[in-house]
C-alpha cells in the first residue's frame, strides 16, 4: 500500500508534468483562477454559439416568409 507521502509525491509529479506549479499555495490559487477563467470562457463561447445559431435560423425563416409574401403579392397582383 502507498503511504501518504508517496501519494503526495506522485500527485505533485503528475501535476508538474501537466504544467501546474504546485510548489506554493499562491501558485495553487493562481491555477484555480486560471481554471475558473477557462471555464468562464468556455461557457461564454457556448452561449455565443447558441446565439449565432438562433440568428441564422431567424434569418432563414424571415427570408422564407418574405419569399412567400412576395409570391402571394405577385400571384394576387397586389402592389
Amino acid at each position: 500500500m502507498m503511504s501518504d507521502d508517496d501519494a503526495r509525491r506522485v500527485v505533485r509529479a503528475t501535476l508538474t508534468e501537466l504544467g501546474l506549479d504546485v510548489t506554493s499555495p499562491a501558485r495553487v490559487i493562481q491555477a484555480q483562477h486560471d481554471f475558473a477563467y477557462l471555464r468562464h470562457q468556455r461557457n461564454l463561447s457556448e452561449k455565443i454559439g447558441i446565439g449565432v445559431r438562433l440568428m441564422v435560423l431567424t434569418s432563414i425563416i424571415s427570408a422564407g416568409l418574405a419569399v412567400i409574401w412576395l409570391g402571394i403579392r405577385h400571384a394576387l397582383a397586389l402592389k
